[in-house]
């Protein structure tokens, strides 16, 4: 499972599953439960959007994630 934000902004802007599904275009609330808990993650167009809806950074979301490529690719020396 991977940690994420999603449900701590939506619930801040006051939003319901179904409603964020609505916004991104989707026709249910199942793939938004799926991101939400961890159990996949959402592909880049949808990740965007719901960094644009939120009004937070797609890093701020994904806190986790990125700190764990971060320091994969900062322990090497993949840039020299």
């Amino acid at each position: 499972m991977m940690q994420n934000s999603l449900r701590y902004y939506r619930k801040r802007k006051g939003l319901t599953q179904r409603q964020v599904a609505g916004a991104l275009g989707l026709k249910d609330s199942s793939r938004i439960c799926d991101w939400e808990v961890g159990r996949k993650l959402p592909n880049l167009k949808y990740a965007l959007m719901l960094a644009a809806l939120f009004k937070c950074p797609l890093i701020v979301l994904y806190s986790d994630l990125h700190n764990q490529y971060w320091q994969r690719f900062h322990k090497k020396s993949y840039m020299h």
